[in-house]
């Protein structure tokens, strides 16, 4: 909802002040900086990866792999495929006696469900302050669908 809050304001500030302004969209530095990735998280998006390669292996189209919780404490979860149409350009919300009665803070049922998806810390393997990445293998594999055309 407050995703264009930032440009907004720069559309307001620049011509009032005559300043050149700059926004920064949180969402790209979140996804850029693996290295404040939670362990949870790390091993969520890699379950999801795995079950992604799985589903495409197995010839699963029109899916979104998907987390399931099965329990808070302690935290357990899963995989599992969902259809892309329950996802697609649907909203889902924070459900409401998850915030204060004042309307603004979380309170300790949002607590609870977030707690696990932060633990954690992530030991990224460096070199001399650089990340070391992955090195994989390349592997050829025969062609399986017939050319377009």
């Amino acid at each position: 909802m407050l995703a264009g809050a930032a440009d907004r304001l720069a559309e307001i500030v620049e011509p009032a002040l005559n300043l050149k302004t700059r926004t920064v969209k949180l969402g790209y530095a979140q996804r850029a900086a693996a290295h404040y990735a939670s362990e949870t998280d790390v091993e969520e998006a890699f379950a999801c990866g795995e079950a992604a390669v799985r589903a495409a292996i197995e010839g699963e189209s029109g899916f979104m792999v998907k987390l399931v919780r099965q329990s808070d404490e302690p935290y357990m979860w899963g995989t599992a495929l969902q259809p892309l149409e329950d996802i697609a350009n649907q909203e889902r919300t924070i459900p409401r006696d998850w915030i204060d009665e004042d309307g603004w803070l979380p309170n300790e049922k949002f607590i609870t469900y977030a707690r696990p998806l932060i633990q954690g810390e992530l030991h990224l393997p460096t070199e001399q302050g650089l990340p070391v990445f992955a090195r994989l293998k390349r592997a050829r594999v025969d062609k399986v669908l017939p050319p377009l055309g």
